[in-house]
């Protein structure tokens, strides 16, 4: 059964509830949001959880949008790859002015 986007945000979304928020298609790829506090577990729970398999991240990015409101100033954006259902996905979270997130690489070391 290939892996499909209805499943990932079902998964995401029992598992997360408000934490998980506008999933998309956006350019091909299957993209949702995760609050800031949440973001080291879901990433974690995309890696670990047995039927989602998303194991190698394959980028990882910093962006600045200058013109959004206080409160999304900032992002950050993993990029993750199944290799099993070769399904990739992009997982952002939104950071105010002097933005800090949880570190990931306990989970991809």
């Amino acid at each position: 059964m290939a892996l499909e986007t209805a499943y990932i945000q079902e998964k995401m979304t029992a598992k997360f509830g408000n934490n998980v928020l506008n999933f998309e298609m956006s350019r091909d790829i299957f993209t949702f949001e995760a609050t800031p506090d949440f973001i080291h577990e879901v990433i974690r729970f995309l890696k670990e959880e047995e039927t989602l398999n998303f194991h190698f991240l394959t980028d990882l990015a910093g962006v600045h949008f200058p013109d959004n409101d206080e409160n999304h100033q900032f992002a950050v954006v993993y990029q993750l790859h199944n290799w099993i259902e070769n399904v990739r996905i992009r997982v952002k979270t939104y950071l105010p002015e002097n933005p800090e997130v949880d570190s990931i690489t306990d989970l991809f070391l």
